[in-house]
């Protein structure tokens, strides 16, 4: 198995005590993302449940743990071409 990292995130204790102030997510709730572009335009899509759960453990550990790892399995041709 090839992995990669992604991205290394952590928080500022203030964002990290807003983050975890938020309820946990149950498998049944959804997430509906609203993207505001540089241009003004906006975009709002629901993630399908797999999508929404991964989220939830995001939010989850940016809100209790120091650091989060954002990890890439089996891509590392396609990310590397992109840098």
């Amino acid at each position: 198995m090839v992995a990669e990292v992604i991205q290394l995130v952590e928080l500022a204790e203030q964002d990290r005590r807003l983050v975890a102030s938020l309820p946990v997510l149950d498998e049944r709730d959804e997430i509906e993302l609203r993207l505001i572009r540089s241009n003004g335009e906006v975009q709002i899509a629901r993630l399908p449940p797999r999508a929404a759960r991964m989220i939830g453990a995001l939010l989850n550990g940016l809100g209790y743990e120091k650091r989060v790892v954002l990890l890439s399995e089996g891509c590392a041709d396609l990310i590397s071409s992109k840098s």
